[in-house]
């Protein structure tokens, strides 16, 4: 085993223990996360992928093609907790988006 190969098993062992440490929700969110932004391959000019069946809509591009995107309601009550509890001021901050989001409903 050359130098490259024991990097990369060593890069592995790291990546699967900071996987064991994650919250399977969080890992879940991530991979639906990342599926949005990934482009779909080239098709072919039948439609389909080379030797593979058509793919499935996911429902991530099925909302993005619709306008809309998929909201997850106790991720973002989640991720705008962690972020009021790191800020300097969160009272002002709350405040702030507060504002924002009745000025963006009216």
């Amino acid at each position: 085993m050359d130098n490259r190969e024991k990097a990369l098993e060593i890069l592995k062992a790291q990546i699967r223990q900071q996987r064991a440490r994650i919250d399977p929700r969080i890992l879940k969110m991530a991979e639906i996360a990342a599926a949005s932004t990934q482009r779909p391959p080239a098709a072919t000019p039948a439609g389909n992928l080379v030797n593979k069946p058509a793919a499935k809509k996911t429902e991530a591009a099925e909302s993005r093609n619709s306008g809309t995107v998929p909201y997850d309601r106790e991720a973002a009550t989640a991720a705008i907790t962690l972020f009021l509890k790191a800020h300097d001021n969160p009272a002002a901050v709350k405040a702030q988006l507060k504002a924002l989001l009745d000025k963006d409903t009216q």
